[in-house]
């Protein structure tokens, strides 16, 4: 197993702490809201665009942030490598 895919592996655990916490929580809640509430007035071919365009900003969003984790562990790595 490559180095990102381990630690990739580890990104679950290490976000747990957030992703259970009520900040995080009352978040995402308060987002479907306005997502759900929005969706409500359009039609059902705008609303298959809205979900579209939501699942491609999720994608896009959810890559930046695993490649902008793995990057920064192999950094803090190797910078910790340098300070030893």
């Amino acid at each position: 197993m490559e180095l990102a895919e381990c630690i990739m592996d580890s990104i679950d655990d290490a976000m747990k702490n957030y992703t259970e916490s009520e900040e995080y929580r009352t978040e995402k809640t308060e987002i479907n809201n306005m997502l759900s509430e929005f969706r409500s007035g359009l039609n059902p071919e705008q609303q298959i665009k809205f979900n579209k365009i939501i699942d491609a900003i999720n994608t896009s969003d959810g890559t930046f942030a695993s490649k902008a984790y793995v990057t920064g562990v192999v950094n803090g790595i190797a910078l910790r490598q340098k300070t030893l």
